[in-house]
């Protein structure tokens, strides 16, 4: 539907009519696959409140209130000349109770993006990490810290927080944050392996585990793994020494005390809890990949 209501040759939110549409598609199949989700989503009108203030525009909501996309129009001789998404959308007729973010647009995928000497310099530098990472998982299969450490500081410049108080992400750098982002939690483990051997070692000096030994024991542990009560959440194959994060194996041996202070927590969790807030074993950390920072 929307290649023949859009223009040929014509930008929409900045972009080619091509990709915004590939990419409207993408976010309108990924829909589909969420199981939980209601769908049924009607139209419903409202106008923008910020950035466009009383420009009109549509709210795609479904019967529990969830907007998954408001879109405002600009409209040029009977004809829409722009169509972009509005997150201070005030839709009538339907409470919206979570809105949901809407499809992204990278700076280097707009239609007057030009690129300086700088980002030229970016380009050359994360695909050059994509390949040395890449190289390594090819030749040894597995990553050990004598790799992933020195790539991590090397790198982690791309992957930075500042990004989504800017607005600013490039697509050609999303690769390499790909891999960073995987190795950024690995790496922390790894750079508190020591710490973990001390606690562990401690552990192992009560000669019986009571109340008052293990309590401050547990405390102190979750000053440096706050969330180690939850187990140690990934995929751990110990005969062939490695643990997955975000399908990247990383030599397991290399956090054996990390690994062990984790089910120390879990085990001796509600202790320190009440009993209400023991360990629910359907816990899940979600990581859902919408945001492009």
């Amino acid at each position: 539907m929307l290649e023949v209501l859009l223009n040929d040759g014509q930008n929409y939110s900045d972009v080619s009519k091509e990709l915004f549409i590939e990419r409207y598609k993408e976010f309108f199949e990924n829909i589909k696959k969420f199981p939980e989700t209601e769908l049924g989503f009607k139209v419903y009108p409202g106008e923008c409140t910020s950035c466009y203030k009383g420009r009109k525009g549509v709210s795609l909501v479904n019967p529990d209130g969830e907007c998954c996309l408001s879109l405002i129009f600009e409209e040029y001789e009977d004809d829409y000349s722009d169509i972009c998404s509005c997150s201070s959308f005030k839709t009538e007729g339907i409470e919206v109770v979570n809105t949901w973010i809407a499809p992204y647009f990278y700076t280097d995928e707009k239609y007057d993006w030009k690129p300086s000497y700088k980002d030229y310099q970016e380009m050359a530098e994360c695909d050059k990490g994509v390949k040395e990472i890449k190289e390594e998982i090819a030749n040894e299969g597995i990553l050990s810290a004598s790799f992933y450490q020195p790539w991590f500081h090397k790198y982690e410049k791309f992957d930075s927080i500042k990004d989504i108080f800017t607005g600013i992400s490039y697509k050609y750098s999303q690769e390499i944050r790909f891999y960073i982002s995987a190795v950024r939690y690995i790496n922390g483990y790894f750079e508190n392996e020591e710490i973990a051997k001390k606690l562990f070692l401690k552990f192992s000096e009560f000669n019986v585990v009571t109340d008052d030994k293990v309590i401050p024991w547990l405390n102190e542990c979750k000053e440096i793994f706050p969330y180690g009560f939850y187990e140690f959440d990934y995929e751990c194959n110990f005969l062939q020494d490695y643990i997955v994060n975000r399908n990247l194996k990383f030599k397991l041996s290399e956090l054996y005390y990390t690994h062990s202070v984790h089910h120390l927590m879990n085990k001796y969790w509600d202790l320190i809890l009440p009993e209400e807030d023991s360990t629910n074993e359907d816990f899940e950390y979600e990581d859902d990949g919408t945001l492009p920072f």
